[in-house]
């Protein structure tokens, strides 16, 4: 079962004396590096948020939750825990997204949508051929959504794929019409019957999509907070 986590920034922040205690010395020392302070306090109140939920499934305190590494820096849970829990946190803006399963790769993306005046430009540099058809034969008023649609799954494939950072964006195509169901249509050097894509939107002005590894259980995700709105699909 796939697990869903919305928080927000404008209501953890309140709350960073709280959440500063859970840090570890080194995540500490990275929210203190950033120029702007603004920025290492959101940066420690999302690794706060993190913390408190892993330590919910765990069963442990926040401050015990152990990270390691991937390759290009995906986080996980530390061996040492003996969890297979896989996880992946993306923000934008006040929004934060937690997404979470056991036993199966996973990555989230959100985006706030917003006006972008080179959107056709960052269109063609990044999206497939195909992606690119499908966006610029929508009428120009559909097409900024369509866009953030299919970013955000795009973002959110590379990520359950772990190393996918170093993946072109152009070598895969994902569907972005309001008609289709979220899917990844091609992946050069993959299958894309290995994994599912869903859509939500976690707030008003807001995109997401998550991206799992296919397990057995087919059920939709369900989100873990109140602030939620809109809906997965399918």
């Amino acid at each position: 079962m796939i697990h869903t986590w919305i928080a927000h920034f404008s209501a953890l922040l309140p709350q960073y004396d709280a959440l500063w205690p859970t840090l570890t010395p080194d995540e500490r020392e990275r929210a203190a590096r950033f120029v702007d302070p603004a920025v290492g306090r959101r940066f420690a109140v999302g690794r706060g948020f993190l913390r408190r939920r892993l330590a919910d499934l765990l069963d442990i305190t926040p401050e015990a939750v152990q990270f390691a590494y991937g390759e290009r820096g995906k986080p996980h849970l530390h061996a040492a825990h003996r969890s297979d829990w896989r996880f992946n946190l993306s923000h934008a803006d006040d929004v934060l997204l937690l997404a979470g399963c056991i036993g199966h790769e996973i990555g989230a993306d959100v985006e706030r949508v917003r006006p972008m005046d080179n959107m056709p430009t960052v269109a063609r540099i990044s999206f497939s051929e195909a992606e690119r058809r499908a966006l610029f034969a929508l009428p120009p008023d559909d097409q900024l959504t369509a866009f953030y649609t299919c970013w955000t799954r795009k973002e959110a494939y590379i990520k359950a794929v772990g190393d996918g950072f170093a993946l072109p964006l152009h070598d895969f195509s994902v569907t972005l019409r309001r008609d289709e169901a979220p899917r990844l249509l091609s992946a050069v050097g993959d299958d894309v019957t290995r994994w599912t894509l869903y859509h939500v939107e976690p707030a008003d002005g807001y995109i997401a999509a998550v991206c799992v590894a296919n397990t057995p259980d087919t059920s939709r995700p369900t989100p873990k907070n109140e602030n939620m709105r809109g809906g997965w699909q399918p």
